[in-house]
């Protein structure tokens, strides 16, 4: 009988072992599935924030070019913001710019000799702009002398 019994416990034991993994087996794949919609949802926060980063990286490198290019009318525009110009007297410099054909309008920022004198200026505008841009060229070159304003003058 001890042999009996030497195996009635070892089919037991097998019974035994079989029913604890058995119920292991069933806790990890209940895990697994977990664990598994869980990297599936870290994946694709992943992919969300690395395709976040190749847009961002995309859309600073156009921008840098866009600063790095030749752009007269930016200049332009920074130039009017430095000087705090209103919009009127932007446009005024704008159709100033066009009227004397100038190639970048920002000219009539650097160089007060690319302005043409009292009678030219009127003749080129028009008598509302004249006032206007007289006003704009004392602000942008700081003109107090009596010399320089009295060809600039309404």
């Amino acid at each position: 009988m001890p042999l009996v019994n030497s195996w009635a416990s070892v089919w037991s034991l097998s019974v035994l072992a079989e029913s604890r993994f058995g119920a292991m087996s069933t806790a990890f794949r209940d895990k697994s599935a977990t664990n598994t919609k869980a990297l599936w949802i870290l994946i694709g926060v992943l992919l969300v924030a690395g395709g976040l980063a190749v847009i961002i990286r995309f859309l600073y490198v156009q921008h840098q070019k866009r600063l790095s290019s030749h752009d007269p009318g930016r200049l332009y525009r920074e130039l009017c913001t430095a000087h705090k110009l209103s919009r009127a007297h932007r446009r005024a410099l704008l159709k100033l710019a066009r009227a004397l054909k100038l190639s970048q309008p920002g000219l009539v920022f650097l160089d007060p000799s690319v302005w043409p004198d009292a009678d030219k200026l009127r003749e080129l505008v028009g008598n509302r702009l004249y006032g206007v841009l007289c006003q704009v060229r004392r602000h942008i070159y700081q003109e107090t002398s009596s010399a320089s304003l009295t060809s600039y003058t309404d």
